[in-house]
């Protein structure tokens, strides 16, 4: 099974080898990274672990008045990554997936859910700065281990989340929290779990 993780950067050199372990010890085969405008040595260290097969990168010339998060995420949907995997999702580098069922890999999740499932959808937990203000050499999932009660509701943040689908199912594109779905009035309407990350179980959504 591939699964294909999507991500763009900006000058985030410091944190991006603990967010790739990270992301292909839980599963991921396959991530793909953009970048655009960085001076602080990150399309340097992607170039050397693209070089090694870890990854794929891709530096953008974002034109004025473009988001390039968006641009980003367009050119992902037609890259042959996104064409040939089982699975993808659209994460941030200070986004950390945490599955609470067997080994705790994104293959446990996924076999948790019923096989006509197109889409999980997994709820953030945010975490404070826990007392720290200024940088350390450290690693960030070492450091902020202060959450907001996962069963929060307040702020409207605490209810976003982000989705691992199958590319194959009635979607059309990427998008940051939530692929964009087919026309339904054409296609069918995509079956949706949700991951809830608080009783460590899959639920119909």
């Amino acid at each position: 099974m591939r699964i294909l993780a999507v991500t763009t950067l900006r000058n985030e050199a410091p944190y991006i080898v603990e967010w790739v372990a990270h992301m292909r010890a839980i599963g991921v085969t396959d991530l793909l990274v953009y970048t655009n405008d960085c001076d602080d040595g990150t399309d340097a260290l992607l170039a050397v672990l693209a070089k090694q097969g870890v990854l794929h990168h891709i530096v953008q010339q974002v034109p004025k008045g473009t988001s390039p998060q968006w641009q980003a995420l367009k050119a992902a949907w037609k890259h042959p990554l996104r064409k040939s995997c089982d699975w993808a999702v659209a994460c941030d580098v200070d986004e950390f997936i945490n599955v609470h069922l067997g080994e705790g890999s994104l293959h446990d999740l996924i076999a948790a859910v019923p096989d006509l499932t197109d889409a999980i959808a997994m709820p953030w937990r945010l975490f404070g700065n826990a007392g720290i203000d200024r940088f350390e050499d450290r690693p960030i999932t070492e450091q902020f281990q202060q959450a907001i009660p996962a069963d929060a509701m307040f702020s409207i943040a605490a209810t976003f989340f982000k989705t691992l689908f199958k590319p194959a199912g009635p979607f059309n594109g990427f998008g940051v929290h939530r692929p964009k779905q087919k026309d339904a009035a054409k296609h069918p309407r995509p079956y949706w779990i949700a991951y809830d990350m608080a009783q460590d179980a899959t639920l119909l959504g």
